[in-house]
C-alpha cells in the first residue's frame, strides 16, 4: 500500500513522511523533488519560467508515473491534490492522509522560509496571513476528500505525527 500524504505547505508532509518512512522501512518519495528530477531544475524555477499553469500539468503526470511504484511513503505538493481530478487519482494511487494543520500555525511555520515558497516570496507576515486563509478556504474542499485526517496540533512532533498514523493505519484502514 501507498500512504499519501496532503496538505497545505508547511504542513510537514515531508518531515511527516521521511520518519514515516524510517518507521516502516517503506521508500519515501517527494513528489516536489520527483518534478524537479523530471525536469532537471527546482519548483521556483519551473514557476519562474513556465508559470503555475505549467507546473500543474506537470504534477498531474507525476501522479500517473507513482502509479507504477510499489508501496511507499508519498508527499505530495500542497496544490497538488486540487488541480484536475488529482484528488481522485490520489485516492486510487493509496491511503491518502490529510494533514490539516491551523492558520497560525502554518504562517508560523511559512515565515521563516517564505522565499523558498514561489508564492510566498517577498511577502510579508500580514500577506503571507491572508494568503494563506484564501488558499486554504480554497482548498480544502479537495484536502477533505482524504480517506484520514490527522489535525496536527503545535506540541505535536513528528515522531508522534507518523507513530499515529501507523497505527490507524493498523487498526482503522480497510
Amino acid at each position: 500500500m501507498k500512504i499519501i500524504l496532503i496538505g497545505f505547505m508547511g504542513a510537514g508532509k515531508t518531515s511527516v513522511g521521511k520518519a514515516l518512512s524510517r518507521m516502516s522501512s517503506l521508500p519515501f518519495i517527494d513528489t516536489d523533488l520527483y518534478l524537479e528530477a523530471m525536469e532537471g531544475r527546482t519548483i521556483p524555477e519551473i514557476f519562474a519560467e513556465e508559470g503555475e499553469a505549467y507546473f500543474r500539468e506537470e504534477e498531474s503526470k507525476v501522479i500517473d508515473k507513482l502509479l507504477h511504484f510499489p508501496e511507499a511513503i508519498i508527499a505530495t505538493g500542497g496544490g497538488m491534490p486540487c488541480h484536475a481530478n488529482n484528488m481522485d487519482k490520489l485516492n486510487q494511487l493509496g491511503h491518502t492522509v490529510y494533514l490539516k494543520v491551523s492558520n497560525e500555525l502554518l504562517v508560523n511555520r511559512l515565515l521563516p522560509e517564505r522565499e523558498s515558497r514561489p508564492l510566498l516570496a517577498g511577502k510579508t507576515q500580514n500577506q503571507i496571513n491572508e494568503i494563506v486563509m484564501r488558499m486554504l478556504k480554497d482548498r480544502e474542499p479537495s484536502y477533505v476528500k482524504a480517506k484520514t485526517c490527522f489535525e496536527v496540533q503545535e506540541n505535536h512532533s513528528t515522531e508522534d505525527i507518523s507513530r499515529e498514523i501507523l497505527l490507524r493505519r493498523q487498526f482503522d484502514w480497510a
